[in-house]
């Protein structure tokens, strides 16, 4: 996973540099109201409402699931949007429904590296099912070979 994650961040990186002031980076992060609210299906859910949302603003995003120290799971995601792009606040525009969302600007693609270890999860185990992270990239965002090499990451060493 956190291979997967960084190669993610690894391509994004070099983009924003050159493009940045045309592109945004955004940390969204949704937490369960209550501990046992999880769900198989609802961070796809919510990924599925924010791509019809933004449309071709959305150029790549990242997520990746994280234990609380209460024990609810909750998700970090970054999405990386052109400058303007409209984000609305998922718990309050309905694409949220399960607890409460908190958006910021996120300072670099590095970032959600950091979920993804387990040395990093606060407490127990997750619940069965659970999909960890999932990495997208627009077709717009990287060349056709950058793009080989990005999908060559998801392959065993």
């Amino acid at each position: 996973m956190q291979k997967r994650v960084k190669a993610w961040s690894d391509v994004i990186k070099p983009y924003l540099d050159q493009l940045g002031k045309t592109k945004r980076l955004v940390m969204i992060t949704l937490t369960y109201e209550e501990v046992e609210g999880w769900r198989p299906g609802h961070i796809r859910e919510f990924m599925l409402k924010v791509r019809k949302c933004l449309g071709n603003l959305l150029l790549a995003y990242a997520w990746v699931a994280e234990n609380q120290k209460r024990g609810a799971v909750h998700y970090h995601v970054i999405l990386l949007v052109e400058k303007g792009a409209n984000i609305p606040m998922p718990d309050k525009d309905g694409l949220w429904v399960h607890g409460s969302s908190r958006i910021e600007t996120a300072r670099s693609p590095y970032y959600i590296v950091s979920y993804a270890g387990k040395e990093y999860q606060k407490v127990g185990i997750f619940p069965k099912g659970l999909r960890m992270f999932a990495v997208w990239i627009s077709k717009e965002v990287v060349s056709g070979i950058t793009r080989w090499f990005f999908r060559l990451s998801a392959l065993p060493v």
